[in-house]
């Protein structure tokens, strides 16, 4: 999942092509601070007893904002948090432990893979000039004698100021991992270099201000499959991309 994240992370970043008509608004990366970070040192205590090296909270930095912060509890509890002269302020908390994920209920469950937890992803997706969403993932996995798997599915989430939020987008693929050993023999791993079938899937997230409401998401989608007993330049690439509109899909 970490290796996803950075992928995704790095394709969010790249700039895309701006009409005349409209503005590209990049998603705001949020950078994970270690337990040995002042800013965690000072923050943790107030939300946990347990800030120690391993302790299960974290704590986001808006990378772009040096002052801001989000700190997730093992709760699913997100607070936003502002460094100001003589501490550290919460500005507004969402309890989400209770949230109903789209994707979470045994209808999506197939192939043998197990329901897992929700996590955030370490971004800020702008929905209009003044929201903001997170995309709020759910995972399935599994794994056997001869590979693994894992998908992934988000839901994004704008965060209200009062401590409610709606969701602006329900069950988009995220990403996703597949490996398939393919060498079973000492002779299978001596000949070859590439010994797995493996497939992968990741998600860029462009958004463009067009001057409405709310702002215009364009989903691109690569999937990428790298045969066994291949070398890397022979992995293929598959694209497909869609637009929505926040809230679009949604009665009312």
């Amino acid at each position: 999942m970490k290796k996803i994240m950075s992928l995704l992370l790095l394709t969010a970043s790249i700039p895309a092509f701006a009409t005349s008509l409209a503005t590209e608004v990049e998603p705001l990366a949020l950078e994970k601070l270690p337990a040995s970070s002042e800013h965690f040192a000072a923050i943790c205590p107030g939300l946990l007893e347990d800030c120690g090296p391993e302790s299960p909270l974290i704590v986001w930095r808006q990378a772009q904002a040096q002052d801001l912060f989000y700190a997730v509890t093992p709760q699913l509890e997100v607070k936003k948090i502002r460094s100001v002269p003589g501490g550290y302020q919460q500005e507004a908390s969402w309890a989400l432990a209770q949230y109903r994920h789209s994707n979470a209920d045994d209808a999506y469950q197939h192939d043998g893979l197990t329901k897992g937890g929700l996590t955030l992803f370490p971004a800020i997706y702008q929905v209009s000039k003044t929201q903001r969403a997170i995309a709020l993932i759910h995972s399935w996995s599994s794994a056997y004698d001869s590979g693994e798997r894992e998908e992934n599915y988000a839901d994004f989430i704008v965060l209200e100021a009062d401590g409610t939020w709606r969701t602006a987008f329900r069950n988009i693929p995220f990403s996703s991992t597949e490996t398939i050993k393919a060498c079973f023999t000492e002779r299978d791993f001596a000949r070859n270099t590439h010994c797995n079938d493996e497939k992968w899937r990741t998600l860029k997230v462009t958004i463009q201000d067009t001057g409405a409401e709310y702002y215009t998401w364009s989903f691109t989608m690569k999937t990428f499959h790298w045969p066994s007993f291949t070398a890397k330049s022979d992995i293929k690439i598959d694209t497909w991309s869609y637009n929505k509109v926040p809230f679009a899909d949604q009665a009312g």
